[in-house]
């Protein structure tokens, strides 16, 4: 058999039982695409390979972000350090200003 008679009969195989008569009256007064086929397959392909580099970024950047999350000071420590260090400078400045009244008393 050769290749011609071969993809006849595949094609005749695809068709058998379909209304060809029906699918055309089916078809009339249908609105053809604004697009074609391989515009929308470009769109497609173009689309998922944004989608995928950018699910590929966000991935690195949670990495990131634990990553900085991980090594960042608690807020709450941090806080209560500075409010130490804030009593500790008033302190140092209320000794100060009595070393300096004492000094213009001498």
């Amino acid at each position: 058999m050769s290749e011609y008679e071969s993809r006849r009969r595949t094609r005749e195989s695809m068709f058998e039982g379909v209304d060809i008569d029906a699918l055309a009256k089916r078809a009339e007064g249908a609105v053809p695409p604004e697009r074609t086929v391989s515009e929308v397959e470009r769109e497609l392909n173009f689309n998922t390979q944004k989608q995928k580099l950018l699910e590929e970024k966000k991935q690195e950047l949670e990495k990131e972000k634990a990553r900085l999350e991980s090594a960042a000071a608690d807020p709450a420590l941090l806080c209560g350090k500075t409010g130490a260090a804030e009593q500790q400078l008033e302190k140092a400045n209320r000794r100060l200003a009595a070393i300096r009244l004492a000094l213009e008393v001498l």
